[in-house]
């Protein structure tokens, strides 16, 4: 009599959504946000590669990370600290073990039992290597091409910056020219946009190379051209060359935030379609259920529509920029409060006087009546069409969270509590929690019921239906049980159902009403035990009672229990007593002492008077 089981349906499913991105719930992830690298070189060739790479982390603890395709020879250096950077305060560092693996893999292990949580750390580590032993560094033509090659990051990285530590020399380093790659020198490219900085000095040549983004696993190799004699090579014989023409940065980026800023109008504008679009369905429906629909916060639609799709967008741009992921849960949840709706209210019922007819069983009036289809299906959960749309944005969403779970574990989550959103538009307000026609609603318990109580013998049944004056249709049904020999003064026992609205919708409750005249032994069985109350006449009296649990076994039982309560026993057992007289018994044979003369002293018994004997003679009344 309730829709439990569908509710029961829809939570299993979010919940099995919410499984599919388990990977992410015990996640540990880090980005690159920047990385700052010193590469000092020697005269001979030898150079000292310090990092500073700013890392941001997400979840925890984090014990260490690997940092791969570094250099084949790289020798780790001591001294190697991680620390977070908070702006405001300064926090303590944490020493860093450095390994370097086989395969060219940089192990950074944080020498810390707790490691380190979420937040954003600077990590300070360095190493040698050989540049001319390694053949990165040519001597052609007076001038030297310095070249060294970048680690891989697995997410990529927003900024990257190597800054080359020179000896002092006539000429100034410089870019190389941009030339396409060739068969003997495949990386004679320099494979993206830099900018380069010279600032000179007695000591050394400091020469900044900027890239502003570097893809994912993706080696670069930074190149500086530097004068021949700083590494004891003969200086050119020609003129100096002339600088080459600084690149020209590309609007990469504001097109990626065009991009960024289209999609989050379309999200947020879709969002507020959504919310304008149920409320509406709603109305309508509970205008044919005599009911008034209801929002947790008492808004116009369209405002309330729009505040709820910018809330949900401001709370994925606070996750994805920012690490406030507390604050974007609270406007997540803020979102879905908004685009909520409450339980409607139901009006009060309005008919007109009416007669109560008895129906037929086989009547039409209680076949199965067909069910009215509100609006609103494709966005109520509790239809087949709603119910299939949910789940497919549910399976849709969990797809995508569960690509993401390899490349950014982060974003995954972000992705499967996005599909919190879709339950203010599937799963509240639906036009199916509202109440159904009394009569359609009644219908199929009430056949049960009947079934059921048939099969007991000593009841009779009734089925009835209310039909307003004029009218051809009932508007209410009801089951009327008795008991074959009912007590004095009894009127009937009514099976009904009556429609409660609750957090889960509206459900059709049996209610069983028992009617008997004021003052009757049957208004005296329940006297104690039954609040009575007046009925349809002023010497009517009607208890209303309820089963324990509004099942149709529960509520036979309650009816059967009754109907023998009722039911006149005395009556019963005339009726089931045999109408032929009883056989006397033959008189059995006197002894002739029984009449001799009693003895002397004896005393006879005075003979019993009731008021149907007559008194003895000589004695008053």
């Amino acid at each position: 009599m309730c829709s439990a089981g569908r509710h029961s349906l829809i939570i299993l499913t979010v919940a099995g959504a919410a499984m599919l991105a388990r990977p992410a719930l015990a996640w540990v992830e880090t980005s690159v946000q920047s990385d700052s690298v010193y590469v000092d070189v020697t005269r001979q060739g030898t150079a000292t590669i310090r990092h500073e790479m700013v890392v941001r982390v997400r979840g925890g603890p984090l014990r260490g990370i690997e940092l791969a395709g570094v250099d084949g020879d790289a020798d780790p250096l001591p001294d190697s600290t991680v620390v977070e950077t908070v702006a405001g305060r300064s926090a303590a560092s944490l020493p860093v073990i450095l390994q370097r693996r086989d395969d060219g893999t940089l192990a950074l292990e944080i020498d810390s039992e707790k490691g380190v949580r979420r937040g954003t750390y600077l990590f300070r580590f360095a190493y040698r290597t050989d540049l001319r032993g390694r053949d990165l560094i040519h001597v052609r033509n007076g001038r030297a091409e310095v070249r060294w090659i970048g680690p891989r990051y697995e997410q990529g990285v927003e900024t990257a910056k190597v800054v080359f530590l020179l000896p002092p020399a006539p000429e100034a380093p410089e870019l190389p020219p941009v030339e396409g790659s060739t068969a003997a020198d495949p990386a004679g490219d320099l494979g993206g946009v830099f900018l380069g900085t010279l600032r000179r000095g007695a000591e050394k040549d400091e020469f900044e190379v900027v890239r502003p983004y570097v893809a994912k696993g993706e080696p670069v190799v930074w190149r500086v051209v530097a004068d021949a004699r700083a590494f004891g090579g003969v200086g050119p014989s020609a003129g100096p060359t002339p600088p080459p023409t600084p690149p020209v940065l590309p609007g990469v980026t504001e097109q990626w935030r065009a991009v960024a800023l289209g999609g989050a109008g379309a999200v947020a504008l879709l969002y507020a379609l959504l919310v304008v679009a149920k409320w509406r369905a709603l109305a309508k429906a509970c205008a044919k259920r005599r009911a008034v629909p209801r929002a947790l916060l008492p808004l116009p639609a369209a405002l309330r529509g729009a505040v709820a799709g910018l809330l949900l967008v401001a709370a994925a741009a606070v996750a994805v920029v920012t690490e406030f992921a507390t604050f974007a849960g609270i406007l997540l949840v803020a979102s879905m409060l908004i685009a909520s709706t409450a339980p409607s209210r139901l009006l009060a019922p309005l008919r007109g006087p009416g007669e109560w007819r008895p129906l037929n069983p086989e009547d039409d009036l209680w076949q199965q009546r067909e069910r009215t289809r509100l609006p609103g299906r494709w966005l109520d959960a509790g239809t087949l069409p709603g119910f299939a749309l949910f789940v497919l944005s549910v399976g849709v969403l969990a797809v995508a969270a569960w690509s993401m779970v390899a490349s950014s574990p982060y974003y995954a989550l972000l992705v499967a509590l996005s599909t919190a959103s879709l339950v203010p538009i599937f799963c509240t307000g639906r036009p199916s929690e509202l109440p159904r026609d009394p009569v359609a609603s009644a219908q199929r318990p009430l056949r049960r019921l009947h079934r059921r109580l048939a099969r007991t013998r000593g009841l009779d049944l009734e089925l009835l239906g209310r039909f307003p004056r004029g009218g051809t249709e009932p508007d209410e049904l009801r089951l009327k049980v008795g008991p074959e020999f009912p007590l004095p003064g009894f009127s009937g026992i009514e099976v009904a159902l009556e429609v409660e609205v609750g957090t889960g919708g509206a459900m059709s409750l049996p209610v069983v009403l028992v009617r008997a005249l004021e003052g009757s032994p049957a208004h005296d069985q329940l006297a104690r035990t039954a609040r009575w109350s007046r009925g349809r006449t002023a010497e009517e009296r009607v208890a209303i009672l309820r089963p324990k649990l509004p099942t149709v076994v529960m509520t036979a039982a309650l009816v059967s229990r009754l109907a023998t309560i009722f039911t006149d026993g005395r009556r019963r057992h005339l009726a089931a007593a045999p109408t032929a007289p009883p056989k006397r018994p033959a008189p059995r044979a006197v002894s002739p002492r029984r009449h001799q003369e009693p003895k002397r002293g004896f005393r006879a018994p005075s003979p019993r008077i009731t008021p149907d004997t007559p008194p003895p003679h000589g004695r008053g009344p």
